[in-house]
């Protein structure tokens, strides 16, 4: 037991276990957050139910929402709702509700029809507001407010009332009023109308000055903005808001409309009438022209107006309410305020008075008429004098062509008509590879860097093609001449060379040369293949690869005939290559002295063939031009001693001959092909002999080539002639064409009645020295009509800065020397102007072109 010896025990003080403190703390605080959290929930839940919505079946679509989110909210009544999560929760839901795109639409529609409703209680209040603009936005207010559909959007306006009347006061004050006097010198007959037979002694005027309420529609139609024609809108709506009928508003729109049409065609045949009466006075005449026409156009708009208000009628019957109104307000309102004042003067007749007049001028005219045939019958008898007598003096001076000219003819003298061709083209070749060294020569005559073929040749072809910076900065303006020339020279030399491969194409696709062709490969196929062996190698060909050898290797075999397989020692063969050979050909070529022997079967019908082929081509260049058929004309001079026109061409074919006889080159005779030196200098033996006087002249011309042909007996010399020396022969041909006009025309049936059948820019007929003044990048070509070769039309390229070439035809035509003299005189301006006038060129090029 105890003892009070025993020590007394000592306790630890009592620690609480629960901190109640902190609890009561945190108690509060959530209290606080859920009290919080409630408000937050109550207070969306209170806006989206105070949301403005007018319309009740959008309300009730909103309480319908409301009602989903109170069940909703039923099942987390007992929540925590100091809990954020929650919370947030709930107010999303809430949130939900106000963003449903049809709630959306609904607050939208009605925030703006009570913004236009208040606009149009304030304009109301200023003045500014009308029953009809009042109707207009009530009208479909409650077309909104009455529609069924949840969500419906509103974009109604109400419209500040415009007084239009107002307006069309202030344009008529702009018009200008008309004035139109009529003359009446005739009596009238008994039914009203006019009898031209009869003047009256005195002339009536009738003056009408006035304002047209086509004038007036017409001013006013033009002044309307887009507020003032929805105003008219507005005003029809309104006019016609108890027409629910559309049969009822086609006949308000056709009855008005036929009463103006009628009225018009009325006026229309009194001023037809009246017109008969201003033939004499072209002043009336056109007004009154200008009226009718006026009115017929006023009928024309009337009657679509009428089909337009017609369409809109059956597609949209209120939108027709508002044009039907405007036209109508429209026409009257102008025949309101249309006016006209007439006045009615006596004046003296005219006609009356140029009767008598009319009378003594006719008796002075005759008088006149009779001065004048004598003067013009002394004077066409002055010119007839003049012109015998220059012809007489022409021909003294350099004879006559005789009255008839040989063309064609077979002559060792006269190539046919494919040589001549070849050697056109030959010259053409030379003559441009001439001026090229000319110009090139002419740039590199001074000091300085010096100027390559090359870069010649390349500006050329660039300036050809419409590209002149090269060319312009390569070619000083002093040389451009020159290179103009080339140009033109080049141009007629590739028309030439199309010009031949267009007919040997035509020639060896026609039928003709088909069974020719089949013939020539029947007589190859007799003669059969070739083998040979030579140097121990076994060689065969076959008769067309040795027909195709012949054809493009041309020998010409002097002295000895071949005989056999060989060749006699005294025989001398001179080959020239046509044309590339293949390998096949060219192995026969490298063993020609052998073969040869081999080759006179298949020689002779290969040259049967190209004989016949070559005279088909020779007809499709007849058929095409008669440029190279040879044409001579014979030189009527007299054969009296000292005759002056003989003296002349004595000294002109003296002058050549010599020229000939004394050319050589290297120590060799000279000459031309079938003209050498020594025959030119028994030619000029002719001159010295006492017959001389018997010697006769002509002049032949085949394709570029002129010649002057010498006659002596049975005996003739033909003296080729180069262009100069063909530009100085005596003109004794009167009717002849000019040398430009001839050109073109030679130009022109080689191209197919074109001068540019590719219809190339670098190919146009006309450019450079051919129009001086132009200096843009136009040129130019001319065609023949078909069937109608007098007939020309011109056709203009230009070449835009980006290279497209835009031809132009003018409608125009015209004879080939108005064509030339009308190209040779355009400028920079007028070509562009005649672009920019054409309706065929659109307004994007036009731009281009008026920078050029």
């Amino acid at each position: 037991m105890a003892s009070f010896t025993d020590a007394i025990p000592q306790f630890n003080p009592y620690i609480q276990q629960l901190p109640v403190e902190a609890m009561v703390t945190v108690g509060m605080e959530k209290q606080q957050r859920y009290d919080q959290g409630v408000q937050r929930i109550q207070s969306q839940i209170d806006q989206v139910a105070g949301l403005d919505i007018v319309r009740d079946v959008d309300r009730q679509y909103l309480q319908s929402k409301l009602n989903d989110l109170g069940s909703k909210l039923k099942t987390v009544a007992a929540g925590d709702f100091s809990s954020y999560q929650l919370v947030n929760s709930v107010a999303g839901m809430a949130s939900s509700v106000a963003k449903d795109s049809n709630v959306l639409s609904s607050v939208q529609s009605t925030a703006q029809y009570r913004k236009e409703q208040k606009f149009m209680e304030e304009s109301r209040q200023k003045g500014e507001s009308s029953i009809q603009n009042e109707y207009d936005f009530n009208t479909q207010a409650n077309r909104w407010i009455n529609e069924s559909s949840v969500g419906a959007g509103f974009s109604g306006r109400y419209r500040k009332y415009i007084d239009v009347d107002k307006k069309w006061l202030d344009v008529m004050k702009t018009l200008h009023s008309d004035l139109l006097e009529e003359d009446i010198p005739y009596e009238y007959n008994e039914d009203g109308t006019l009898n031209i037979n009869k003047t009256t002694a005195a002339m009536q005027r009738i003056s009408k000055e006035g304002v047209s309420a086509e004038k007036i529609q017409n001013a006013l139609r033009s002044s309307l903005s887009p507020d003032e024609l929805e105003q008219l809108n507005i005003n029809g709506r309104y006019e016609f808001r108890n027409v629910t009928d559309p049969t009822q508003l086609a006949i308000l729109a056709t009855s008005r409309t036929a009463s103006s049409i009628a009225q018009n065609s009325k006026t229309i045949g009194e001023l037809e009438g009246a017109l008969k009466l201003y033939e004499s006075d072209p002043d009336k005449y056109v007004k009154t022209e200008q009226g009718i026409k006026s009115l017929k156009e006023a009928n024309e708009r009337l009657a679509a107006q009428m089909n337009e208000e017609i369409e809109f009628i059956k597609s949209n019957p209120e939108q027709a309410k508002g044009i039907i109104y405007k036209n109508g307000a429209i026409e009257q309102f102008a025949s309101s305020y249309a006016w006209e004042n007439q006045k009615n003067n006596l004046l003296t007749n005219p006609i009356r008075e140029d009767d008598w007049k009319a009378k003594n001028y006719s008796l002075s005219q005759a008088n006149l008429q009779l001065a004048s045939d004598k003067f013009t019958w002394e004077k066409q008898k002055d010119v007839r004098d003049y012109a015998l007598e220059l012809e007489k003096a022409n021909a003294a001076m350099y004879g006559t062509l005789g009255g008839f000219q040989v063309y064609g003819g077979k002559s060792t003298s006269v190539p046919n008509q494919r040589v001549a061709l070849f050697k056109d083209i030959d010259n053409a070749s030379l003559a441009v590879e001439s001026q090229v060294n000319e110009l090139l020569n002419a740039l590199n005559a001074g000091g300085g860097t010096k100027v390559k073929k090359i870069q010649v040749l390349n500006a050329l072809d660039a300036y050809a093609k419409g590209y002149t910076t090269g060319y312009d900065y390569l070619i000083p303006n002093d040389l451009k001449d020159l290179g103009n020339s080339i140009l033109s020279a080049k141009s007629d030399l590739n028309r030439k060379q199309q010009f031949l491969k267009t007919v040997e194409e035509e020639t060896a696709n026609s039928s003709e040369i088909q069974q020719i062709r089949n013939e020539y490969n029947a007589q190859l196929n007799d003669v059969g293949a070739l083998a040979v062996t030579i140097g121990g190698r076994d060689l065969a060909f076959t008769p067309f690869e040795i027909g195709q050898y012949l054809s493009k290797v041309k020998e010409t075999v002097t002295g000895a005939q071949t005989s056999g397989t060989g060749a006699t020692g005294g025989q001398k063969v001179t080959t020239e290559i046509l044309s590339p050979l293949t390998v096949r050909e060219q192995l026969i070529y490298d063993n020609k002295a052998i073969l040869r022997g081999y080759f006179a079967p298949y020689r002779r019908a290969t040259e049967d063939y190209n004989q016949q082929y070559n005279s088909l081509v020779e007809k499709k260049i007849s058929d095409k031009t008669i440029q190279y058929i040879p044409r001579e004309v014979p030189i009527i001079i007299s054969s009296a001693e000292g005759n002056v026109a003989r003296n002349i061409w004595e000294n002109i074919s003296t002058s050549l001959l010599r020229k000939v006889a004394e050319s050589s080159l290297s120590g060799m005779e000279g000459g031309y092909e079938g003209l050498s030196a020594g025959r030119a200098r028994e030619a000029l033996l002719w001159f010295e002999s006492s017959d001389k006087s018997n010697l006769q002249y002509k002049k032949l011309e085949q394709g570029d080539q002129t010649s002057l042909i010498i006659l002596k007996g049975n005996e003739e010399i033909v003296i080729p002639l180069d262009p100069r020396e063909a530009q100085q022969l005596p003109i004794i041909d009167k009717d002849a064409p000019s040398p430009q006009l001839r050109r073109l025309m030679e130009a022109q049936a080689m191209g197919g009645r074109n001068t540019n059948p590719t219809g190339s820019f670098e190919n146009s007929y006309f450019q450079g020295q051919f129009m001086p003044r132009v200096k843009i990048n136009a040129r130019a070509d001319m065609k023949q009509a078909f069937g109608t070769p007098e007939k020309q039309y011109i056709t203009l390229r230009s070449k835009l800065p980006d290279g497209t070439v835009y031809p132009l035809q003018l409608d125009q035509a015209v004879d080939a020397t108005e064509g030339m003299n009308f190209i040779g005189n355009l400028t920079d301006e007028k070509v562009k102007q005649l672009y920019l006038q054409s309706p065929n060129i659109s307004e994007e090029v036009k731009k281009i072109i008026r920078t050029m």
